[in-house]
C-alpha cells in the first residue's frame, strides 16, 4: 500500500513539471509571436506615413529638403529624400514632340537608422519606399 502512495506523488510530481515545461514553450512562443505582430504593426503604420508624406507633399519642395520628420505611434521617425531627375520627352501620335529637361522621375523615402526606428520596425529600423 505504501508503494502506491509513492508511485501517485511521483506521477503528480512528473506530471507539474511537464505542464510547466509546456506552459514555458507556450509563453515563449507567444512572446515572439506579438513581438512580430508589433514589428509588423510599426511597418504598416511607418508605410502609411511615408506614403501620406509622398501624396501630401509637394514633389519640388520635398526634393528640396534633405530629409523629413514624422511622428508614427509615439516615435519620431526622420526619412532621407532621394529624388531623381531626368529628361522627359512628350510625345503625341509621332509627330509632335517635346522634350523636358529636369524632371523629377522618382522620390524615395528611407528611414534613419536610430532607436526611434528600431523600437517601431525591430532590425536595424531601415525601411525604404519608392
Amino acid at each position: 500500500m505504501r508503494r502506491q502512495r509513492g508511485d501517485i506523488l511521483l506521477e503528480a510530481l512528473l506530471s507539474t513539471v511537464m505542464m510547466t515545461i509546456t506552459f514555458l514553450g507556450l509563453h515563449g512562443a507567444l512572446k515572439s509571436t506579438l513581438r512580430t505582430q508589433a514589428e509588423a504593426n510599426g511597418h504598416n503604420l511607418t508605410r502609411l506615413q511615408m506614403r501620406s508624406t509622398q501624396e501630401q507633399s509637394e514633389l519640388t519642395t520635398l526634393c528640396q529638403n534633405a530629409s523629413v520628420s514624422n511622428e508614427v505611434v509615439g516615435h519620431t521617425l526622420s526619412y532621407d529624400v532621394v529624388c531623381l531627375n531626368n529628361e522627359v520627352t512628350v510625345s503625341l501620335q509621332s509627330q509632335l514632340s517635346h522634350t523636358l529637361p529636369d524632371q523629377i522621375t522618382s522620390v524615395s523615402l528611407r528611414t534613419m537608422a536610430n532607436e526611434n526606428s528600431e523600437a517601431l520596425l525591430g532590425g536595424d529600423g531601415v525601411m525604404e519606399l519608392w
